[in-house]
């Protein structure tokens, strides 16, 4: 019985400690009420409590929350004190409340707790237990050193962690060592020593990445590390002045894992965490190098330009690529206030506060775009590549002028999580180009079970929109209310060109891949979740290289989150990995009848027209500007083009 508790009690822990590595703390914490309730019903080993009190302090630590996290770290400490067999337990206690210290910008007593933490090992230095201790606790030093800005103590402190872990054989601790010897020569201004260090870590970077296999862990790992590739990027591009490494770099570091599963294929697999995906086992050999700049330069079309963004800390830098130039562009600006500007400039748009909305996007140009607007061409498509935070930027609505003319009523505009994947889709899209004839799938207003969704109401406007644009097509299969099933659904659109979706989209917070279009019952009488939705897994499932064209005309459809170098996970993203080359989805909670008129519009002008998807949506949005009840970027910006460029 004691052993069930016990095994009960470190599953618990265990589950705690990966839901706070995938920064679900409400989910960590969750096992740890359990786990508490457990030791309340039993009598746990003091050590079995030491590891409870700590996962709660490092819970509170990702909160921020230093002081009370302390607390638990000392009551911690106290349970192991006199235990005879407990030096790794007082190590481990010495530095989480060292690092806490840190934290708290208490340096001296972050030392002093770290060196306590090294003399416990010390004392078992002849065991590799002891030398593990001593390692760990110099590689926190080292860290605390830095912080100190004292670079020659923490150059020290690393070199004998590295020393003692090759020692141990415990070679995965090397990269955070050497990112802080890295870090260390950038602060001595040793270009050369930090150049050479800073090849080794991105080598690491890579190594480890490929070792794990599911993709929200990958994305977690970026998420954290980010800083490691804009620090290389930073250094690259301002201490060694070379523009086009610091874009390699800058393009080595995003959309990774959408790249692989692009490439490869996905398959959707079950956790301990609960569904994930990982590239396909069966893809053969992995290849998937990102572009450099000159390759490019070289790719792109004669009728695209493109513009990439890397957020820094301290400057935002911007690239302009056509066929015949590459450029780099330095802006100063804290990447903070660059991140609250952006939230103000969302918070007024959905607000419908015009005057606000005009003042910040008008801002927002002049900081992210002014810097090059001598070197775009409005006779080109501007593709954008964003980073971090402006992902969730409504390109189209930015002010460019002070008449409030909006870019998108001078240039078409096409958005892609990178420029690797920009050049890959816009080959995809434009082998796809020969084909004229449009086979068209559009679902509107399914008939959703009203008493599982009772937050969601009916869009007799969506059903107005696919019956108005869909005659438009030659061949077409229009699915509305009752008709719109996932069997129905699942079973045209292997069969469509072209796919539009008017429902509505349900975020799941927990799992993206169990985000989902809601659609009319599956069968007699069935309605659960699985038999009456459309799920981003089941996308990720499919292969859809027929499509040519997925418009997601439902709320979030092109941004549910994001991550640090990966980007933005969405429905849209499934799509992409499906093998469909363009996609248009949404950034915000979309208005009905705004949606209606601009759908109605693109794929008017798509199909009598005969324009292009970018210029369909530009030309859209134009109309949209024209009415006074909808010229309110709220009504029409939401909506982006994803992926590459097409003729179609």
């Amino acid at each position: 019985e004691m052993n069930d508790v016990t095994g009960t009690l470190n599953a618990l822990l265990q589950m705690a400690g990966l839901n706070l590595f995938l920064n679900d703390t409400e989910m960590s914490f969750s096992y740890l009420k359990r786990a508490l309730d457990l030791t309340d019903k039993n009598e746990p080993q003091p050590n079995q409590m030491w590891g409870l009190h700590v996962a709660v302090s490092l819970n509170l630590s990702a909160l921020k929350l230093y002081r009370p996290a302390l607390d638990y770290q000392n009551e911690a400490l106290q349970l192991v004190l006199s235990n005879r067999n407990g030096a790794l337990y007082r190590s481990r206690s010495y530095q989480f409340i060292g690092i806490t210290y840190a934290s708290l910008r208490r340096f001296d007593l972050a030392v002093e707790n770290l060196r306590l933490a090294y003399d416990e090992g010390k004392l078992l230095a002849a065991e590799r237990n002891g030398r593990n201790m001593m390692a760990h606790a110099s590689l926190k030093l080292g860290d605390v050193y830095r912080s100190l800005d004292d670079p020659a103590n923490a150059l020290r402190a690393y070199d004998e962690s590295m020393r003692l872990y090759e020692e141990l054989g415990f070679h995965h601790y090397e990269y955070a060592a050497r990112k802080g010897r890295f870090l260390s020569y950038l602060a001595q201004n040793n270009d050369a020593l930090a150049a050479s260090e800073l090849q080794i870590i991105l080598n690491l970077f890579d190594e480890y990445r490929e070792k794990i296999l599911e993709e929200r862990k990958k994305n977690f790992f970026f998420d954290r590390e980010q800083d490691t590739y804009d620090l290389a990027i930073d250094f690259t591009y301002s201490r060694l002045g070379n523009a086009s490494r610091a874009f390699d770099y800058s393009e080595f570091s995003r959309a990774r894992n959408l790249r692989d599963l692009m490439q490869h294929g996905a398959e959707v697999m079950q956790t301990d965490g609960g569904l994930d995906l990982r590239t396909s086992q069966n893809s053969g050999p992995k290849n998937s190098a990102p572009l450099t700049a000159t390759q490019v330069k070289d790719s792109l079309p004669e009728k695209l330009q493109l513009v990439q963004f890397a957020v820094l800390e301290n400057k935002l830098l911007i690239w302009h690529i056509t066929r015949n130039h590459i450029s780099g562009t330095s802006v100063p600006i804290e990447s903070t206030q660059l991140a609250a500007l952006v939230e103000t400039a969302l918070k007024q748009i959905r607000q419908r506060d015009q005057s606000g909305a005009t003042a910040s996007l008008r801002k927002l140009y002049g900081l992210i775009l002014e810097p090059i607007k001598e070197k775009l061409d409005s006779s080109l498509v501007l593709c954008i590549v964003p980073d971090k935070v402006l992902h969730y930027v409504p390109f189209g609505a930015l002010v460019s002028n002070e008449q409030g003319r909006f870019l998108s009523q001078d240039f078409r505009l096409l958005v892609s999580p990178s420029a690797s994947i920009l050049v890959e889709s816009t080959n995809n899209a434009l082998a796809q180009s020969a084909l004229k004839q449009e086979r068209l799938l559009a679902v509107g207003d399914p008939a959703f079970d009203r008493r599982t969704n009772p937050g969601f109401t009916t869009l007799p406007d969506a059903q107005r929109e696919v019956e108005a644009f869909a005659k438009s097509y030659d061949s077409r299969n229009v699915l509305v209310t009752r008709q719109a099933t996932l069997t129905t659904i699942m079973a045209e659109l292997p069969k469509a060109q072209v796919a539009h979706f008017a429902a509505h989209y349900q975020i799941d917070r927990r799992s993206s891949l169990l985000s989902r279009l809601l659609l009319a019952p599956d069968g007699e009488g069935r309605t659960d979740a699985d038999s009456s939705s459309l799920r981003a897994a089941d996308i990720y499932r499919m292969n859809l290289q027929q499509l040519k064209l997925v418009v997601l005309a439902a709320c979030d459809t092109g941004i549910e989150q994001q991550f640090g170098g990966e980007g933005p996970i969405s429905f849209a993203r499934s799509f992409l990995v499906a093998g469909v080359p363009v996609v248009v989805a949404s950034l915000w909670p979309v208005d009905s009848d705004a949606t209606a008129e601009l759908m109605i519009a693109f794929h008017r002008y798509r199909k009598q027209s005969h324009a292009n998807v970018t210029e369909a949506l530009m030309l859209a949005q134009q109309e949209m500007l024209a009415k006074e009840k909808y010229r309110d970027p709220y009504y029409w910006a939401g909506f982006i083009v994803v992926g590459g460029y097409s003729e179609f």
